[in-house]
């Protein structure tokens, strides 16, 4: 809200929800979008229109809920994502968010683990 105040011009759209974003920004209705670089790299993917510009303001890091008592799906997940870091992060991240720029490395995995 800082950047409303000091761009007192600015008018932010509330949606319901963030895929109401692109349809008002397809409809003239929103002139920009913020959100986090992957909706938004996902965003300009549909839309030749729409392009991803600036530098990231935050950092956000994702994460997943298992159930505490699903150890076995927690090690199988922590694997896959340990397995995709060391062999195919760079590939990967081209071919979905390379719209962002170039692959930077991998988010290092923090958290509990069993």
């Amino acid at each position: 809200m800082e950047t409303i105040r000091k761009n007192p011009q600015l008018v932010p759209v509330e949606v319901d929800d963030r895929t109401d974003c692109l349809v008002h920004f397809q409809q003239g209705t929103a002139d920009a979008i913020v959100s986090d670089d992957i909706v938004l790299a996902g965003f300009a993917a549909q839309d030749p229109t729409a392009v991803v510009v600036g530098e990231r303001f935050t950092q956000e890091p994702y994460g997943l809920g298992i159930n505490k008592a699903n150890v076995d799906l927690t090690r199988f997940v922590n694997g896959v994502l340990e397995q995709v870091r060391r062999t195919s992060w760079p590939s990967l991240y081209t071919f979905w968010l390379g719209s962002l720029g170039p692959a930077t490395p991998p988010p290092p995995a923090y958290g509990r683990q069993p």
